[in-house]
């Protein structure tokens, strides 16, 4: 590599991008996602508050009975050891999971550099830092960096062990593959093909076949957990008086989804409009393409192709939370940069032979536009705090306790829903207002419930509930400065 490319390009590019995420490390959670971010907060609330129980995590909008296991919570444990730190814990959380994005970009780099030249994993590690959903997500609350991180190490140890015959990588690897298939199996199933199929192609399949109990040690792992997991969330209470309540059991459809949502084409177009924007960038389209189908002797793209292939499989497997939800297309952002990657080094080798300074300004200025585009991008549509939630927590903590159960209610809402729960930290519920009635009330109360806080305006309280309400010790309300339109209604049992 050129030192000069290295010390005026890709080192500064890399302080710059690396010093961008700092100025988002807010003290509260912020859409996109905030759901899934509070949860993660609360899983590691309740570790630091009951102790760490990696079997029995807890959330905010199960009551009393708190279970629920959405995923395995190694992540949830480490974070929280922040709430013994100085400052505020969600920030430090904030810099724990860019960190573990931090090592996801160094075992891509690692994996890159391990089939090519230093320059091209040099390229596409920053790509991998300018990518909109990594701009945002790499600071988020959220797991699935970490699962990067195991995905890309075990395909790094993995590939090395068939190379090498290392038993030792194998085991590395699948350490990581363990942890990785506990946290979330969907983005390692993009792993295993890829090594899987890189095997094959290399004719290491009796290596694979030799060391096949080392492999699939991470599998069965994952299956029994997944036994585990459906047994402890089948025993959570039958609050069926609560509408759209539902134990997280039988999700086939929640992962897969259904033939109909395949042949939508609504789906199909908002899933490439959504990954065009945010994953690709229709800017960065001019670099992917030609890194596709790029064919240059020393680029070996092997390894990626059989990781794009996993991708399409992925796709197609879990189609539905693919159409959901953008942070599942996270596992593209390693192919689509080093196929970005692998045009800036054509480019920039095919220009070398003509001008050092030359080849040196064309890809600087590439990777500026591409990193002012991702940066751009998400300031326009990312980082959007919800205003009206975050001071109605800050009035919960002030008026509750921690041993209150609460339930919380607003417009918009369902029983799932930990966006002011969580960040209140306090157990309870949370039930959309059109949803609250007496016999629900009572239910709840029986299950422990003492303090209703309703978000809502006088008119948007039906006569029956106010009749019911007139009856409980109304602690307070008051008008919120984020909508003055609404106020936050506390009301102890």
């Amino acid at each position: 590599m050129d030192s000069k490319l290295f010390k005026y390009v890709l080192i500064p590019l890399a302080v710059i991008l690396i010093g961008q995420r700092f100025f988002h490390l807010y003290t509260f959670v912020e859409n996109p996602h905030s759901w899934r971010q509070l949860d993660t907060l609360f899983y590691a609330y309740d570790f630091y508050k009951n102790g760490i129980d990696l079997f029995a995590p807890s959330v905010s909008w199960m009551g009393n009975y708190k279970t629920v296991v959405l995923e395995f919570p190694i992540l949830a444990v480490i974070l929280s050891f922040t709430f013994y730190l100085p400052g505020d814990e969600i920030v430090w959380m904030r810099v724990i999971c860019f960190l573990m994005f931090l090592l996801s970009a160094l075992y891509f780099y690692k994996l890159v550099k391990l089939f090519n030249t230093g320059t091209l994993a040099s390229f596409s590690a920053i790509v991998y830092l300018l990518i909109p959903l990594s701009v945002y997500y790499s600071r988020a609350l959220i797991i699935d960096f970490a699962v990067m991180l195991c995905s890309i190490a075990m395909i790094y140890y993995y590939v090395r062990a068939a190379d090498e015959d290392s038993v030792k990588f194998i085991i590395i690897g699948s350490l990581f593959a363990v942890i990785g298939c506990l946290m979330k199996v969907p983005y390692m199933f993009v792993g295993y093909i890829a090594t899987g199929l890189y095997c094959i192609s290399n004719k290491r399949l009796k290596f694979g076949i030799k060391y096949l109990y080392l492999f699939i040690i991470p599998v069965v792992v994952f299956l029994v957990w997944q036994v585990y997991i459906s047994n402890v969330n089948n025993l959570a209470p039958d609050w069926f008086f609560i509408p759209d309540y539902f134990k997280f059991t039988g999700m086939s459809s929640w992962y897969f989804g259904n033939l109909s949502d395949r042949l939508d084409w609504g789906n199909w177009n908002n899933l490439i409009m959504r990954g065009g924007a945010s994953v690709i960038t229709f800017i960065g389209f001019a670099l992917f393409i030609p890194g596709v189908f790029v064919r240059k002797a020393g680029i070996d793209k092997r390894i990626f192709n059989y990781y794009s292939i996993g991708l399409l499989l992925y796709l197609l497997i879990f189609l539905k939370l693919n159409f959901i939800h953008d942070y599942y297309q996270i596992p593209f952002i390693a192919a689509v940069s080093f196929y970005i990657g692998v045009t800036l080094e054509y480019i920039y080798r095919k220009l070398e032979s003509e001008s050092v300074a030359k080849a040196i300004i064309v890809t600087a200025v590439s990777l500026v536009i591409l990193g002012i585009n991702g940066i751009w991008f998400t300031e326009r549509w990312y980082y959007k705090p919800d205003p009206v939630r975050i001071e109605a927590s800050k009035i919960i903590r002030e008026i509750t306790s921690q041993e209150d159960l609460i339930i919380t209610s607003i417009v918009d809402t369902d029983p799932r829903d930990s966006r002011l729960n969580s960040p209140s930290y306090r157990y309870g519920w949370s039930i959309r207002q059109s949803d609250l009635s007496a016999g629900m009330l009572d239910s709840l109360q029986k299950n422990g419930a003492n303090y209703l806080i309703l978000i809502s305006n006088e008119a948007e309280i039906d006569q029956p509930l106010k009749e019911y309400l007139s009856k409980s010790v109304k602690k307070g309300e008051k008008m919120l400065k984020s909508d003055p339109s609404r106020k936050i209604y506390i009301y102890k049992f």
